[in-house]
């Protein structure tokens, strides 16, 4: 074939064939310029990347994403992408200088040019929020985000996405722009998943309707792709409790692409935001910590995540993140985290299930094998536990774990655990604000603490464990002193060495 006398995008293609085996679209063999990375980079889109009339490649809050029948939109590296352009690049022509068509040469700098031009030509507005339907200007050829009818609910599933409140199956589009997707593909009528419902309610709990019915919301809320309800899933128990079972089937249930395994003391690094991005499930399957491990810190990271917020998550070698977190945090372990929280959010946002029978030594080999192969039905389930959840609009708290979620509000903060055992509180209480301190010190020596406390320390952890508690200035005669509003010592209550360290006078 002659030059046609252009050195842009040739629009001839010379011939369409399938490139290697398996590859996800069919492999079209064209003429491409290497002096125009911008025209190779649109007949890339073109002829690579389209669905239902729209590509399925776009660059969405500095990074690429990609969607895919079977899993709907997921974050692309730049390596993953060079991986999809080499073979594509080498099975193209080009022309050389005698004007006869001879294998694309692909080499690092010009994919690394093609990719430059990739960022440019597939744009998508980093202000559009999943989930939304990807709209097509026809006149810009840009894509806009419009939000779905609030009375339609969509979940993304293996094969299609599936509407809520008819549980009516629509086919797999890019249309649908959401970050999330579990793999399992929807069936009308599965088997019941029989094993997994006699996991739960023989031989994890037995008893305890209310934490069966909260792990179905919470695995509901997982494939939701919703953040709103502002929440984390903690899982207590001993060893061998089935706790690794439970993670096992929710990282299958959301697939493990989406998955994202950090330490609890990562969280608390610089760049430990970072692995959550584009995550669906967020899983501490230890949540043992370190001497050195910033504690503060870590609270205030899970606080962030789970709050919906909308931080800049720096990343390495990347510019930071800007936009909300879709992971939801679920965090295993043996014993409560010791974590320190002051004004008690902490412990506000922890969802507990407790677990209290331990299989040490009777092990079921073959349990993990048997809940896979129920995937299709827990996936119903779940969805089950989904409608539950937008029809209450919150979470059941199992009573079971009531105690430990009280013994998270004491141990994360010293001062709420000292305004519980030893004072009063009321807008007709009123103390010294050195007698209070007094009695705060002497209280924390009592538990091993030696902890120094200041006067200005005391009144903004107070501000914080007592919103109501005011530091007022009050005249007795020509003197002026403070006092605390709303709080009072109170003698029946508070240990001797308390009391006796706040025993000035109370008002």
């Amino acid at each position: 074939m002659k030059a046609n006398g252009k050195r842009g995008l040739r629009a001839a293609i010379v011939n369409a064939k399938h490139f290697g085996g398996g590859n996800r679209v069919r492999q079209l063999e064209v003429e491409l310029d290497p002096r125009n990375p911008w025209a190779i980079a649109n007949s890339y889109l073109l002829h690579e990347c389209r669905s239902d009339n729209l590509r399925t490649l776009c660059y969405w809050r500095d990074g690429f994403w990609r969607w895919e029948a079977e899993g709907g939109w997921q974050p692309l590296s730049e390596q993953g992408l060079r991986d999809d352009l080499y073979p594509w690049l080498a099975a193209a022509k080009e022309r050389s200088r005698s004007d006869d068509l001879i294998p694309f040469k692909a080499n690092r700098e010009r994919v690394t040019h093609v990719i430059d031009a990739l960022r440019s030509a597939s744009p998508l507005s980093a202000d559009i929020e999943p989930p939304c339907n990807l709209v097509l200007d026809p006149q810009s050829g840009k894509l806009f985000g419009s939000k779905p009818p609030t009375s339609i609910f969509m979940v993304p599933v293996g094969n299609g996405h599936l509407e809520i409140g008819g549980l009516v199956l629509s086919p797999p589009s890019p249309r649908y722009f959401v970050t999330h997707a579990t793999p399992i593909r929807w069936m009308d009528e599965p088997p019941v998943p029989t094993r997994w419902l006699k996991f739960l309610t023989e031989d994890i709990w037995p008893n305890d309707g209310q934490a069966v019915r909260c792990l179905r919301q919470w695995m509901g809320y997982l494939l939701s792709g919703r953040t709103d309800l502002h929440s984390v899933l903690f899982v207590i128990g001993p060893k061998r409790s089935g706790k690794g079972t439970l993670g096992a089937v929710m990282s299958a249930l959301v697939g493990e692409r989406n998955v994202v395994r950090p330490g609890l003391s990562s969280l608390g690094r610089p760049f430990g935001l970072e692995p959550l991005v584009g995550k669906t499930l967020a899983l501490v399957s230890d949540a043992r910590l370190g001497d050195r491990a910033d504690r503060s810190e870590i609270v205030e990271r899970i606080l962030t995540v789970s709050g919906g917020d909308n931080p800049a998550i720096e990343r390495k070698f990347l510019p930071s993140y800007l936009g909300t977190l879709s992971a939801r945090l679920v965090i295993m372990s043996n014993e409560i985290p010791p974590l320190e929280d002051t004004s008690g959010a902490f412990a506000s946002r922890m969802l507990v299930l407790r677990m209290t029978e331990s299989y040490a030594g009777r092990e079921d080999g073959g349990l993990k094998e048997a809940l896979m192969a129920e995937l299709p039905g827990i996936l119903r389930w779940a969805i089950g536990g989904l409608r539950d959840l937008m029809e209450t609009g919150r979470f059941t708290s199992p009573d079971s774990a009531s105690d430990i979620v009280q013994v998270m509000t004491d141990t994360g903060s010293d001062l709420k655990a000292f305004v519980s055992e030893c004072c009063d509180e009321g807008p007709e209480n009123s103390c010294d604000p050195a007698a209070l301190r007094a009695a705060y010190i002497a209280w924390l020596a009592d538990q091993g603490s030696r902890r120094h406390v200041t006067s200005g320390a005391l009144g903004r952890e107070l501000r914080a464990v007592c919103p109501h508690v005011r530091r007022v200035q009050k005249r007795d005669g020509v003197l002026r002193h403070w006092e605390y509003e709303g709080i009072r010592l109170n003698p029946n209550k508070a240990t001797p060495q308390a009391a006796q360290q706040g025993s000035m006078p109370l008002r």
